[in-house]
């Protein structure tokens, strides 16, 4: 039997696990992905394999991104995942731009997500509501 031929890969690696997903060809010409997560522990590491039908990948995409919400978001992003654009998103942060204005030109990122990235990297990030002062017109006297 001939082994499913793997089209295109990626790797996503974390501090405790890796996530490698494949899109694969099987001998019949049906393409699938597959997922691989390796959690390191220590000496062992453990592989869980999740095989997904194209099918049904639309309703899984929607319903992990109707969880992307809920869950916690308190433990910082990894820097692999944004490591290209945070040289750009700190340049135009400095120069005065507002979160919610980078929101934009970062559409992938949400703003908490821009905030922790910024903090992360070192970079005060305060509350930008700019109001211009009032000009005062008085009243010349001759």
């Amino acid at each position: 039997m001939l082994s499913d031929i793997i089209i295109k890969s990626k790797l996503l690696e974390f501090e405790k696990s890796s996530f490698l997903i494949e899109l694969k060809r099987t001998s019949k010409g049906k393409k699938y992905l597959q997922i691989t997560q390796t959690i390191a522990d220590g000496e062992h590491s453990r592989s869980s394999i999740i095989k997904v039908n194209p099918k049904i990948l639309n309703t899984l995409l929607a319903s992990l991104l109707e969880f992307n919400g809920e869950v916690d978001r308190a433990a910082a992003i990894p820097k692999d995942v944004y490591g290209k654009d945070l040289a750009k998103l700190k340049a135009v942060y400095l120069k005065g731009s507002t979160l919610e204005s980078l929101q934009l030109q970062f559409p992938q990122y949400s703003v908490e997500d821009m905030e922790a990235m910024l903090r992360a990297d070192g970079v005060a990030v305060v509350n930008q509501v700019y109001t211009p002062p009032k000009k005062r017109y008085y009243r010349r006297k001759r």
